[in-house]
């Protein structure tokens, strides 16, 4: 009967499974956070030029979230398949081996 070895610690694509929602949260908001800076620096009634940096600086900022989002679940896709390769390490049945020995004939 197979059995879990002892100190059967996750390895790094656990633990990276676990922290998916933060990492996938974190991308999320950083931009939206960057986004309300560059709001808060341009003024109210923007010129023609200012409007359209912000509006670069806006499709720059979709573009790295969106880019994100794709990276994030395509890792944790990765990690997934690790994990279900690696299995469960266990310990394997003994056994018995014969008392002759196979090469002498």
């Amino acid at each position: 009967m197979s059995k879990p070895l002892p100190g059967n610690e996750p390895g790094l694509e656990t633990q990276l499974l676990r922290a998916w929602p933060w990492f996938l949260a974190a991308g999320t908001l950083l931009p939206l956070l960057v986004a309300a800076i560059i709001w808060g620096l341009f003024p109210a009634n923007p010129t023609y030029e200012e409007h359209k940096q912000q509006l670069q600086a806006w499709f720059v900022l979709a573009g790295a979230a969106v880019s994100y989002w794709t990276f994030v679940p395509t890792l944790a896709a990765g990690c997934w398949v690790v994990r279900v390769m690696k299995g469960p390490i266990l310990e394997s049945d003994g056994y018995p081996l014969p008392k002759k020995d196979l090469f002498e004939m």
